[in-house]
């Protein structure tokens, strides 16, 4: 399957050839956030809606944004709303941020006829940077949202459970089954605390070390794997993405 986001697909997205879309779904975001530029949260969040020609009910309905936007709005003021409630505060001045995207996917278990049954996974890996004027970071937010969904012979799903792996805290229990030095949550912040004040080529150039399970990517550095031994390569790979993507 086609791992990229729809931002990353651009025109191969093919909104306005099979849609018939205003502008392709990329463009549409462009001009989502050109408009929320210089609005509190409450007046983004609380935004009017319309229904668009595919019958979506919750398309923007403001004149000076319906013209250039048409599609759902929902996840996007959820997701907004979650990351003002996330907010860090920046060791620096900020210039510019990113965010990056990294999707793997794979199949756990093939055989659907076995104890467990087959499931598939998607783990999707998102970093967003803020640098200040000399590339320095200042502030960093990473999470994963890792779903595996089992399905039985006849091709029936069963639930998964959709929250990231910050979003489950100690539920995910890293420590309890896979006596970890702490749990995702807790290392993942010391990892963003540690990238505090280095660049993205300081953090990406990263020296790695094995951790008991095998894993071959994990920190080397003294002052960081005492308290974060899970893999890196995905986090880094959405960094550098981040950093590329950042205005």
């Amino acid at each position: 399957t086609d791992l990229r986001t729809k931002t990353e697909k651009e025109f191969d997205y093919n909104m306005k050839a099979f849609g018939g879309s205003v502008a392709e779904w990329f463009e549409q975001v462009d001009a989502f956030e050109a408009w929320a530029t210089g609005k509190t949260l409450s007046e983004v969040t609380g935004m009017e809606f319309t229904t668009n020609s595919h019958g979506y009910e919750d398309t923007p309905a403001a004149e000076d944004l319906k013209a250039s936007c048409t599609i759902s709005m929902t996840a996007f003021l959820t997701a907004l709303q979650k990351a003002y409630d996330n907010a860090v505060v920046t060791t620096g001045v900020p210039a510019k941020t990113g965010l990056g995207v990294v999707v793997d996917a794979t199949v756990a278990d093939e055989d659907a006829e076995n104890e467990k049954g087959a499931s598939a996974q998607i783990d999707t890996t998102i970093a967003v940077v803020a640098l200040d004027e000399a590339g320095t970071i200042v502030a960093s937010q990473i999470d994963t949202a890792q779903q595996k969904v089992a399905f039985d012979m006849d091709g029936v799903a069963g639930e998964t459970d959709l929250r990231t792996k910050t979003e489950k805290e100690f539920d995910y229990n890293m420590k309890a089954f896979g006596g970890s030095v702490a749990e995702w949550f807790e290392q993942v912040n010391a990892f963003e605390t540690w990238m505090n004040g280095k660049t993205v080529a300081d953090v990406t150039g990263m020296e790695f070390a094995e951790n008991s399970h095998g894993y071959t990517d994990t920190p080397a550095a003294e002052d960081l794997k005492a308290s974060c031994t899970i893999s890196m390569t995905a986090f880094l790979n959405a960094i550098q993405k981040a950093a590329d993507a950042a205005k």
